[in-house]
């Protein structure tokens, strides 16, 4: 399917939850996918500016941006203006996974002195596929700690 077409299905799919969002009072977050018309940030912003509601916000995903070959530190800065959530977890360039951070090949230097640049104060969010989570998910946050997180933005 051509882009403009599914640009217009994303934009007529967003008609209904976005108008109830607003008027219940929750966020609605497009999130970066790699497999989807949106897989970078210079397309999902466009996409979601384009649509015209200020209210849309993003999640910008870590290991979406990696395995699709965008560095997340460039990625968030082009997000910066809508972002409302970070996700983290770890995956490799040639297979797509959310695994714990440390398991792949997503580079988390320079991650966490970004989101102070950028002004970014939401909490990060672990999105961990795990048959050991208590242990991978205390692992992830121990090298998110070793990465700069854990002080205030």
């Amino acid at each position: 399917m051509p882009r403009d077409r599914m640009i217009s299905h994303f934009y007529r799919a967003l008609d209904t939850p976005a108008p109830l969002a607003r008027r219940v009072g929750t966020r609605l977050l497009i999130e970066n996918m790699p497999f989807a018309f949106l897989p970078d940030a210079e397309s999902l912003m466009n996409a979601v500016d384009g649509y015209g509601d200020d209210s849309i916000r993003v999640i910008y995903d870590v290991a979406n941006a990696n395995f699709n070959g965008e560095a997340p530190t460039d990625g968030l800065r082009r997000v910066r203006e809508r972002l409302s959530l970070v996700h983290f977890s770890d995956t490799t360039r040639l297979s797509y996974k959310h695994d714990p951070l440390g398991c792949g090949d997503v580079p988390l230097t320079g991650i966490a002195s970004t989101r102070k640049e950028i002004r970014c104060t939401e909490l990060p969010m672990l999105e961990v596929i795990s048959h050991s989570p208590d242990a991978d998910i205390a692992d992830s946050c121990r090298l998110l700690q070793q990465a700069g997180f854990g002080s205030n933005p």
